[in-house]
């Protein structure tokens, strides 16, 4: 059982969402290479009690807290990266609304867990899923790094990523509003976990 509170566990979800879009961006730009296993993990994590345990262990959510104490105070590292941030919060709110795709991606997610929990695997639900949805990311980056079929599949792995943790955000009562009128209590927050 998770000892953080349910505001933590919303910043929590946040900065991981965050991290996620940060990686996409690093990726699509040559940046990157290899997806966090922790947010991979993630993705394959689905029947906790408390949605806390994902965020175990802390420090590996260290890099997604800065990234996110950032964008709550406008230090934008990358428009793009702020852009998807935004995009993924849409989609999972359209994810909702579609509940046969919901019971897919779960149904894919128990399947790939019990097997191959890995970023192709979590690129191909993506494919079978997310891309399937009335609205879609456009990921934009270096077009020869785009073309690479090794990167296109990791930056759908952490898309799918990004996906999870907005949900979980929205599951923790996370509202848009809330990345306006809480980033102060957000930022220190975050802070104080990173510690």
């Amino acid at each position: 059982m998770s000892s953080l509170t349910n505001f933590q566990q919303r910043c929590l979800a946040f900065s991981a969402l965050c991290e996620a879009a940060a990686v996409v961006d690093d990726i699509a730009n040559g940046r990157a290479r290899t997806p966090p296993q922790h947010l991979l993990d993630a993705v394959f994590t689905q029947n906790e009690t408390d949605v806390g345990d994902v965020f175990t262990p802390l420090a590996a959510y260290r890099v997604g807290m800065g990234i996110a104490a950032d964008l709550l105070t406008g230090k934008i590292r990358s428009p793009q990266q702020a852009r998807y941030v935004a995009q993924l919060l849409k989609l999972a709110a359209l994810l909702k609304q579609d509940r046969a795709m919901v019971d897919r991606l779960r149904t894919l997610l128990d399947r790939a867990a019990a097997g191959e929990a890995n970023a192709t695997a979590a690129a191909d639900i993506y494919k079978e899923t997310i891309s399937k949805l009335s609205q879609r990311i456009q990921v934009t980056g270096t077009p020869e790094v785009l073309q690479e079929p090794e990167s296109a599949e990791r930056i759908r792995a952490m898309l799918l990523a990004g996906i999870r943790f907005a949900w979980a955000w929205s599951q923790l009562g996370g509202r848009q509003w809330h990345l306006l009128l809480q980033r102060s209590a957000m930022k220190r927050t975050l802070g104080e976990l990173s510690l």
